[in-house]
């Protein structure tokens, strides 16, 4: 998927059923800053929906996104 492919198509999704402003993200970098690795929590009107995974936060967010898709 492409950068923001899977958050673009998240929040295209949310906006077709109508719900609007109901994401959250919660992001965390785990080790050294030369090589990190980032987890991305998605919730959706404050329920977690998913945890994504990889080596950028946009990378991360886009894992988790595609996920939430699928459990949608």
């Amino acid at each position: 998927m492409s950068s923001n492919g899977g958050v673009l198509m998240l929040n295209n999704e949310l906006q077709r059923r109508g719900k609007h402003g109901v994401v959250r993200w919660v992001d965390r970098m785990d080790g050294p800053h030369h090589s990190p690795s980032w987890t991305s929590r998605v919730y959706i009107e404050e329920v977690e929906y998913a945890i994504g995974y990889g080596p950028t936060k946009q990378a991360a967010r886009d894992h988790a996104a595609a996920l939430a898709l699928a459990a949608l």
